[in-house]
């Protein structure tokens, strides 16, 4: 290992892969992979946006350059902090600087271009960009604001990106960063001008207000986290009415004017899918601190939803309390029988929350009276039941000391102001009964009480069921059946078996298909002509990975994929197409062999040979037999291309 002579200085805005691929094309590296294993240590082809073993380059590089400050220049390393938690920050910190290659990483999933990730898969560029610093610094950069996944509008110039060449088609620069843009030409040498790419549509402006947003939070706000974020928009979301007197946040409710505010179609274009978003678990995890890093630019998009601006959001300082359930302490002992009864000694009590309900459980600490009082909000208006949890062991005692005394229950009841059936409940030894006589007449009273209360808590649940689907069966009715059931399946089961009037009234009505049965014939042929048809597509596309059966019935509607997945064994044509469409791997290294060639004579090999294929490690396996027909399609097309 020895220390480097230079490293570049970061130009404005530029991202770290173009930093180290500067560096990569000022040293006249032959390989890129090399020139990565020099700087970082890594055996590796490629480098992401937040890379790998820092620590490893930071101790090479001259003293004045300080790698700290680069990684935040050319990285969105600040905006992942807001969104993850310190713990979390700290992960990536450490991935950032000590980590190995082949390990996935919070780091590397928030820099891919995942559902999860941020950046794009394409290294895109902006044409007006791409001159002005051609001008201004004589070489071409790659900008990290340029980079964010969706977003292919230029913050500065508000003109849509491009990733390929307006003349030819031809990729500008590959996504693993080994051969970038120096000045303003595609790879075929055709001058990138300023062209008409200016954005009129609504969607193009959204996607440069959010650029912009982004550019705001990546620069601003360093100090905050996800916890706190959270926090901020738990208190936004009350302020804005958004959270139920028993702090429950109506987040389905939430979700639907969000997507009516910014369209579902625009929010598609984004990434924000209305199935994903819907999801139960998402739903459940939407405010938790540790799962905020998964859906970034759905907070952002939120921020602007409520505040009507990123930054206003973040300034201002939102007030929201929920009232207290049971009034401000201290609480009253109702034991008729204890001395402190009907005085406020009770100093505590153990809250429990579900649903629309909280419960407050109160003990006296004196006597041992235990009483819940339960209260459900609807509207505001507050209704409260209460309910005896145990009598105490004081109680307990003065039951015990009149019964042994000789007392019987009646007397016993009267004297400590409680029912005979308590009495008998906790009289010492073996269970006492109530006279018999009047055993039956209780019997009856309990079971009619029983009844009653049954009743009561099903009307209760009804209402209840009812009301969490209420707000989803608007006019509209976007939601199926089985959207609903996803979301809330408790509720929607025991409504369907319980109330099923109300349920078949108000509920989506079923698409029932017919009771024709399926020709599996016919679906086989119409499968199998989809299969060679998509098949003869993708060879035409030429693409970088091998042709696989997946690869072709990733491109099948969604109406093929499921009938394919369901009756397969019985689908021998599409079987047979799909094995033969496949790309066998022989053929898929000589299909590649044309891209081989110019990769490797564009990293300056001047003989290319079988082994100089190598460097790929699909080539480092070949058999005697494989070698010898790749030998042969690579002489021929070295020779009619001389």
């Amino acid at each position: 290992m020895y220390n480097l002579g230079f490293f570049p200085t970061p130009y404005p805005n530029e991202d770290f892969r173009s930093v180290v691929y500067r560096y990569h094309y000022y040293e006249h590296g032959t390989v890129y992979s090399k020139t990565i294993q020099q700087l970082f240590g890594l055996n590796t082809f490629k480098i992401r946006h937040l890379p790998r073993n820092l620590e490893f380059l930071g101790q090479r590089v001259p003293r004045q350059v300080k790698m700290s400050d680069i990684l935040l220049k050319t990285t969105l390393h600040r905006l992942f902090q807001l969104f993850t938690t310190k713990d979390q920050s700290k992960e990536i910190i450490n991935d950032v600087l000590y980590g190995d290659e082949g390990k996935t990483s919070l780091a590397g999933v928030l820099s891919g271009s995942s559902e999860k990730g941020m950046i794009s898969e394409n290294i895109c560029y902006c044409l007006e960009c791409l001159n002005d610093d051609y001008k201004t610094y004589g070489e071409c950069f790659v900008h990290k604001y340029h980079q964010v996944q969706y977003m292919d509008v230029c913050y500065k110039h508000n003109v849509y990106l491009i990733s390929r060449c307006p003349t030819c088609d031809e990729v500008l620069a590959r996504s693993i960063g080994d051969n970038l843009l120096s000045k303003p030409e595609c790879p075929n040498g055709h001058l990138l001008v300023d062209d008409d790419l200016n954005q009129t549509d609504t969607l193009g402006q959204l996607k440069y207000d959010l650029i912009r947003d982004i550019i705001y939070l990546n620069e601003n706000n360093s100090d905050l986290d996800a916890v706190e974020m959270a926090q901020k928009f738990i208190a936004c979301l009350g302020d804005r009415g958004y959270i139920h007197p028993s702090g429950i946040v109506y987040k389905t409710q939430l979700l639907q004017g969000f997507f009516e505010y910014y369209s579902e179609s625009k929010l598609i274009e984004l990434g924000q899918k209305k199935s994903q978003l819907y999801a139960r678990r998402t739903i459940k995890r939407l405010f938790n601190p540790e799962y905020m890093n998964s859906q970034i630019l759905f907070y952002i998009l939120l921020m602007r939803f409520l505040d009507r601006s990123v930054e206003q959001f973040l300034n201002t300082k939102y007030s929201f309390a929920v009232d207290l359930p049971f009034e401000s302490g201290p609480w009253e002992c109702q034991n008729p029988n204890c001395s402190c009864s009907q005085k406020k000694t009770i100093k505590s009590f153990k809250m429990i929350q579900r649903g629309g309900f909280i419960s407050g459980e109160f003990e006296c600490k004196k006597c041992g009276y235990t009483y819940i009082r339960k209260k459900r909000f609807k509207n505001n208006e507050q209704d409260e039941t209460f309910f005896i949890v145990t009598i105490g062991f004081k109680l307990h005692a003065q039951i015990q000391e009149l019964v042994n005394s000789g007392l019987n229950f009646t007397e016993i009841s009267k004297q400590l102001h409680i029912s005979e059936t308590t009495v008998a409940k906790y009289s010492p030894g073996k269970s006492k009964r109530i006279k018999k006589e009047r055993t039956n007449i209780y019997l009856d009273e309990i079971l009619k009480g029983m009844k009653e209360v049954s009743a009561t808590r099903d009307e209760l649940k009804r209402i209840r069921f009812r009301e969490v689907f209420r707000h989803l069966l608007h006019e509209e009715k976007i939601l199926s059946r089985t959207d609903l059931k996803k979301l809330y399946p408790v509720q929607y089961n025991w409504l369907s078996k319980y109330d099923k009037v109300w349920f078949d009234k108000n509920m989506p009505t079923v698409c029932k298909g017919g009771s024709r049965e399926l020709n599996l014939d016919l679906i086989d042929l119409e499968i199998s002509n989809h299969i060679k048809s998509i098949s003869k597509q993708l060879y035409s596309e030429n693409p970088v990975k091998q042709i696989k059966p997946y690869t072709i019935l990733a491109r099948l509607s969604k109406k093929d994929t499921g009938r394919y997945g369901m009756y397969k064994y019985s689908f021998p044509l599409s079987q047979n197409a799909l094995s033969e469409c496949a790309e066998q791997k022989i053929d898929y290294l000589i299909r590649i062999i044309p891209k081989m060639v110019e990769f490797l004579k564009g990293n300056r090999y001047r003989e290319i040979t079988f082994d100089s294929l190598k460097i790929r490690r699909g080539y480092k396996y070949c058999t005697g037999d494989d070698q010898l027909k790749i030998e042969a399609a690579l002489r021929h097309y070295i020779e009619n291309t001389k």
